[in-house]
């Protein structure tokens, strides 16, 4: 399975950031989201796009420096197609993700 990560440092706090990853995953109509009790790990799977299989995807927030640190993996769903580049388009789909969390 292809597998992609970012990580981003943010001067946000980690309640803030929860929110924030919260807010993107729902506008996004991501499914299966689950959120850990404590608010700060973030169960979801991608949407199926033209270019895109639907992924697997977990965000972690935690504290550090003088803010908090966002975490996103995305990896293939089990039973889908692989291709050349999936670990490229992953990690590129983790980034982006991450970004418009941030932001």
């Amino acid at each position: 399975m292809a597998r992609g990560q970012a990580s981003t440092d943010t001067t946000r706090g980690v309640d803030e950031l929860a929110q924030a990853v919260r807010r993107t995953i729902v506008a996004k109509g991501y499914d299966e989201v689950r959120e850990s009790p404590d608010g700060r790990e973030f169960h979801f799977v991608t949407r199926k796009s033209a270019l895109n299989w639907e992924l697997d995807g977990v965000a972690t927030v935690t504290p550090g420096g003088s803010g908090s640190v966002l975490l996103v993996t995305l990896s293939g769903r089990a039973g889908s197609p692989r291709a050349l580049m999936d670990g490229w388009k992953t990690r590129k789909a983790a980034e982006k993700l991450a970004a418009e969390i941030a932001d």
